[in-house]
């Protein structure tokens, strides 16, 4: 009697483990989506103005979204997670990351892992990667336009870099990220290290051009004074010749 009722206990825990597996598992991913990161940003200063560029906003606090995918045709791409990454002043505060592809544990439907995105970002700017992929990609997806505020670092990459048309995996190698291979949130990484790139050019080159036009503005003060002291002289001399006279 005593195994009879060890073996029914037994068997009536396997039961209620699998009547709330599912709950379990759920409950497990939902937790690992949004992770405390409290990180110093990746930053590597590599950027310097090839060409003409476009001015981007900057901005001390911003939140990184990218689709994690294996190349930069939305008709042809496989996207396997949504990621993002919360920036506040240099620091990689959070993080989100969201497997869309059915086979992968925490999986969630790509208009759901977008709406827990809109939840994670709240009101902060959008910093991407090739604005043109991530919204014919969702568009097609969820059938409908997506609206997004955002800076687009392929833009950067182009104006800093004069890297076109490459990925965010080549970029990653580039910058000398290599120790991001098997980082979830390498992509992610290296966006945000684009756009704190830029605002490091950006101030670099502002900080010349103040210097260049000190520069400039000492030279036009002493041409102003050497331009003062001569008339002086010049009075003088007159004046003096009138005495003489």
């Amino acid at each position: 009697i005593g195994y009879s009722i060890i073996y029914l206990l037994f068997a009536l825990l396997i039961s209620v483990f699998y009547i709330f597996e599912d709950a379990i598992f759920t409950q497990e991913s939902t937790v690992k989506h949004e992770k405390i990161l409290m990180q110093k940003s990746l930053f590597n200063p590599k950027g310097e103005f090839v060409e003409k560029f476009s001015i981007q906003p900057i901005y001390s606090e911003f939140v990184v979204f990218n689709l994690k995918r294996n190349s930069e045709d939305p008709y042809g791409a496989r996207v396997i997670a949504l990621e993002a990454i919360h920036y506040k002043n240099n620091v990689m505060l959070k993080s989100l990351f969201i497997p869309i592809k059915k086979d992968i544990r925490g999986y969630m439907p790509l208009s759901l892992a977008l709406k827990k995105f809109y939840s994670f970002a709240g009101d902060l700017p959008v910093i991407l990667y090739n604005q043109p992929f991530t919204y014919t990609y969702l568009n097609i997806k969820l059938n409908k336009e997506v609206h997004m505020d955002y800076v687009d670092t392929m833009k950067i990459a182009k104006d800093i870099y004069g890297k076109q048309k490459v990925s965010v995996a080549d970029l990653s190698k580039f910058l000398n990220f290599r120790n991001l291979k098997y980082d979830n949130l390498r992509d992610s990484k290296t966006i945000g290290a684009i756009y704190l790139d830029y605002i490091n050019t950006i101030n670099s080159v502002k900080k010349k051009e103040k210097k260049v036009k000190l520069k400039e503005e000492r030279k036009e003060r002493r041409k102003q004074k050497i331009a003062e002291l001569r008339s002086q002289d010049d009075k003088k001399e007159k004046s003096s010749k009138k005495e003489e006279v």
